[in-house]
């Protein structure tokens, strides 16, 4: 391909540009996607805790009232390691919490820290394709296992050797208690890239996070009790 001038005076800039666009004079970027898995040992007050989903879920209302519907919080404790595995919805939203089974707060709550995700993502690709049978985690944004020392990580020791589906995909199969055992969280975080001509040659203007949050852990706002300023 020779330098014609702009993209589209290629003789064969479509079919150059059709898995990803130029992000530099020859030079096609292919979409593609990142995924991270973090492993979280998370230990709130203690190492007996217990993982909670709750649901915020609408509810309609009676004939009359002022409003059609209003939403409440629907807690469940998932008790099995099978039952484990989540994806962010917008649809059906829910709080991801780890709470201790030995401390509460000043008003009576459990302990515990709430998973706030950032932006993420799901791959485009099938189940069977085969960077993603070796990568299986990535079909759900968060996992919750109970602490293994030799789980450490989400895809097993050998991922381009072994078999697919192990890690996490073979862990979670076992139906092993949660429920007052030291857990550990396993959260994905990805997203899907289309190059641009700003990721050439150094990718820096992405950034992605999640973020653990006290809740109930504390009696009120831990600012509350800062030292004055000295003037």
């Amino acid at each position: 391909m020779k330098p014609a001038g702009r993209l589209w005076r290629y003789a064969t800039a479509q079919s150059d540009t059709a898995w990803g666009p130029l992000i530099a004079p020859g030079r096609a970027g292919i979409n593609h996607d990142h995924y991270f898995s973090l492993r979280l040992d998370i230990d709130v007050d203690g190492s007996k805790n217990r993982f909670v989903q709750e649901r915020l879920v609408a509810e309609a209302q009676p004939q009359g009232s002022p409003r059609t519907a209003v939403w409440r919080v629907r807690p469940e404790v998932i008790k099995k390691d099978s039952e484990a595995k989540f994806r962010l919805s917008y649809e059906r939203p829910s709080l991801w919490r780890v709470q201790s089974l030995e401390k509460t707060n000043a008003l009576g709550y459990p302990t515990s820290y709430v998973l706030r995700p950032g932006t993420n993502s799901l791959p485009l690709v099938g189940e069977q394709d085969s960077p993603m049978a070796r990568a299986s985690f990535t079909n759900y944004h968060l996992w919750v296992t109970p602490y293994a020392s030799e789980e450490r990580y989400p895809t097993g020791e050998y991922p381009n050797q072994a078999a697919p589906g192990q890690g996490l995909p073979t862990w979670t199969k076992k139906g092993r208690n949660l429920d007052g055992e030291d857990i550990v969280l396993w959260y994905t975080m990805g997203f899907h890239h289309v190059p641009s001509a700003e990721d050439w040659p150094a990718y820096n203007v992405g950034w992605h996070a999640v973020t653990l949050m006290p809740y109930n852990f504390f009696d009120q706002n831990p600012a509350m009790d800062l030292p004055p300023q000295a003037k």
